[in-house]
C-alpha cells in the first residue's frame, strides 16, 4: 500500500485499543493486565465481590477473633478465645493472681489433715475446714464455719459417712 493510503494505529486484534482500519502498526498497542479485561474488570471473580479469583486473600473477617485478618477478601478459617482466656491465654479475670481464672477457682479446704480436705483447691478457705474434734458431743455442728448451723453442714457431716473411726 502507498504511504499516503496507510493508516497508522494498533494492528493487533488482542490489544484494548486493537484498530481494524489500521494498515500501519505505529507501536501504540496496549493490553490490559494479566486476569483483567480492557475495561479493568476482572476476567474472573467467582463470588462476585469485585476482587479477582487471583487477588483474593482467604482469611479471619471477625473482628473480635485471635486470628483477625483485615485484608482478607474471603472468609477463612477463624479462631476465637476460649471461655475465660484472651488471645494470649491468659485469664480475663483472675482477682488473686495465681493463673488460675476467678470462673474456674475451687474454694475450699486445703488442709490435708481436715476430714473435708479436697486436693483440687485453689482458693484456700480454711475456715472451712473441719477436724475430727469438730464432732464431739455437746459442740456446735457449725463444719462449713459460717456460724450458722444449715444444708452445708449437713452435706459435710453426710460426706462422712462410711468413714472409719480411728
Amino acid at each position: 500500500m502507498c504511504d499516503e493510503f496507510e493508516i497508522d494505529g494498533c494492528t493487533d486484534h488482542t490489544a484494548c485499543n486493537f484498530d481494524g482500519d489500521a494498515t500501519d502498526d505505529n507501536g501504540s498497542c496496549t493490553y490490559a493486565d494479566a486476569g483483567y479485561n480492557c475495561d479493568g474488570g476482572c476476567l474472573l471473580d467467582s463470588d462476585g465481590d469485585g476482587v479477582c479469583d487471583q487477588n483474593e486473600i482467604v482469611g479471619c473477617q471477625l473482628i473480635d477473633a485471635c486470628n483477625y485478618d483485615p485484608n482478607a477478601t474471603d472468609p477463612g478459617y477463624c479462631e476465637d478465645t476460649y471461655m475465660w482466656f484472651d488471645c494470649n491465654g491468659d485469664c480475663l479475670n483472675d482477682a488473686d493472681g495465681d493463673g488460675v481464672c476467678d470462673e474456674e477457682e475451687i474454694s475450699g479446704c486445703d488442709d490435708p489433715a481436715a476430714i473435708n480436705f479436697h486436693p483440687a483447691v485453689t482458693d484456700a478457705d480454711n475456715a472451712t475446714c473441719v477436724y475430727e474434734e469438730d464432732f464431739q458431743l455437746g459442740t456446735c455442728f457449725d463444719f462449713s464455719g459460717d456460724d450458722f448451723v444449715g444444708s452445708a453442714d449437713l452435706l459435710i457431716f453426710l460426706q462422712q459417712i462410711g468413714t472409719p473411726c480411728e
